[in-house]
């Protein structure tokens, strides 16, 4: 006959405490806390409460008339840019394909 098994015994993992580092919010508005330097490059790192405590842009309303002011004025503008394209394409003779 086989001896036996004794269990094992099992330890329980000694966990210890993680010591935060407390913040002061005023820190935070005074001043931006930057990343780690990579490359001669500093980057800044943004807080994000500050970016979430930030207002919303205002929606804003047009009547029908001035919508239609606007979309006329960008199609001309977009009119204008192709003419200016299609001159400069027959100045370089490069449009002699079509």
């Amino acid at each position: 006959m086989a001896k036996k098994q004794k269990p094992l015994k099992r330890t329980p993992l000694k966990r210890t405490l993680l010591k935060r580092k407390e913040y002061n919010p005023e820190d935070f508005k005074n001043k931006e806390y930057k990343a780690k330097k990579y490359k001669k490059k500093e980057y800044k790192v943004k807080d994000y409460r500050e970016l979430k405590a930030r207002e919303p842009k205002p929606f804003v309303q047009l009547t029908s008339k001035e919508a239609f002011l606007k979309l006329a004025a960008f199609c001309a503008y977009q009119e204008r840019c192709y003419q200016e394209i299609y001159a400069k394409l027959e100045e370089w003779k490069m449009d002699e394909g079509d």
